[in-house]
């Protein structure tokens, strides 16, 4: 088998696979940014355009919706990162 010119077959692999898992996850977070997005700004137009809710319980709405976003993000993140680990201890064996 002949060496890639930049280290072993198997480190090319994992680096492909590494490229793989950064677009992955690229794409699922801007994915999460423009939805969070979208879910703040739906917030903001009820509480303070619409003024369905007073502005007081308002605050507190877009303090709630930003604090589960970031416990999902994070969540994702974790789990994200456990799969790649496990992606790439299957494929090199380490």
């Amino acid at each position: 088998m002949s060496q890639h010119p930049h280290g072993s077959p198997a480190s090319t692999r994992a680096e492909e696979l590494r490229r793989t898992q950064q677009k992955r996850q690229q794409r699922a977070l801007i994915g999460f940014a423009v939805a969070e997005g979208f879910v703040l700004a739906i917030a903001v137009i009820v509480v303070y355009v619409l003024q369905l809710v007073e502005p007081v319980v308002g605050v507190w709405l877009l303090v709630a919706i930003a604090l589960v976003g970031g416990g999902l993000l994070s969540t994702y993140i974790v789990t994200s990162m456990r799969r790649h680990q496990r992606e790439l201890t299957a494929l090199t064996g380490d």
